[in-house]
């Protein structure tokens, strides 16, 4: 329908507007740093960050009553990072803690992107 086309379109604002704001933050918690030393890191970083996003959009399959099985859901942990995060950009004085806040924030908000977009497209399964 004409509002599963409208999650979608919303959906996939709130994932690129979470990847904006994380890659963002990451640029400003790295910047005060000399760039030489830090490049092996940031491309480390960048390998394993795309295979952690990957095993955690995994872990929204997973089928279960457990309370531990619940707890390993994108959907259930997304907003405790959302909480730390809004703590640490609102209430923290240090811009390292601050940058660690965005990055959460962004995190969280591309999660929650990706959950509107599954949940419009989850009547073609």
């Amino acid at each position: 329908t004409i509002f599963n086309a409208l999650n979608l379109i919303g959906g996939l604002c709130l994932f690129l507007f979470g990847m904006n704001l994380m890659g963002q933050a990451l640029e400003l918690l790295l910047y005060t740093s000399d760039a030489a030393d830090d490049t092996p890191c940031v491309i480390m970083g960048a390998n394993i960050g795309t295979t952690v996003t990957a095993w955690i959009l995994s872990l929204s399959g997973i089928e279960g009553s457990s309370l531990l099985v619940q707890m390993f859901k994108p959907s259930t942990f997304t907003p405790i990072l959302a909480l730390v995060g809004i703590i640490l950009y609102m209430f923290c004085k240090a811009d390292k803690k601050k940058d660690t806040g965005m990055i959460l924030l962004g995190f969280a908000t591309l999660m929650f992107g990706m959950e509107a977009m599954s949940s419009a497209v989850s009547s073609l399964r």
